[in-house]
């Protein structure tokens, strides 16, 4: 992006979503096996993208487990994770729903509209989920923000 004294102001809004069933084998595999794609390559604004939440759910019955977002430079190949927690135990049933889990920046305050997180644009920069107990149906990430 050049660099100019006009503000940069975003183009086009998105909202992303991923299933993910399979088990990571640790939190800092360098590898994406047993991750999928949350924000594909290609996918980030050409001045890059101000992202305003990330959250997961469950789909089912799950053991707490350790959740977390990867930040890729060459389309996924490797993994750096940026943001990890951990989505509580939960059973399912007809009276209760489970509770979203809501990322936060590695310094522990919440991506949201006032504190966002930055991804710049680059070919292969993409946006991975993992999570670290196996779920047959799976757990819900989503992330949401604009284009610039």
């Amino acid at each position: 992006m050049a660099v100019t004294n006009t503000a940069a102001f975003g183009q086009s809004g998105f909202f992303y979503q991923c299933k993910v069933t399979a088990a990571k084998a640790a939190i800092g595999t360098a590898t994406n096996t047993n991750t999928v794609a949350l924000v594909t390559a290609g996918s980030i604004g050409a001045n890059g993208t101000i992202v305003t939440g990330i959250s997961c759910v469950p789909s089912n019955t799950i053991t707490a487990s350790w959740v977390a977002i990867y930040w890729s430079t060459d389309s996924g190949t490797t993994l750096t994770p940026i943001t990890v927690g951990t989505l509580t135990a939960y059973t399912a049933a007809a009276t209760s729903g489970p509770t979203p889990f809501s990322f936060l920046h590695p310094n522990g305050i919440a991506i949201g509209p006032t504190n966002p997180l930055y991804l710049p644009y680059a070919a292969g920069n993409a946006i991975y989920a993992g999570i670290g107990v196996a779920v047959t149906d799976g757990v819900l990430f989503q992330i949401n923000g604009t284009n610039l």
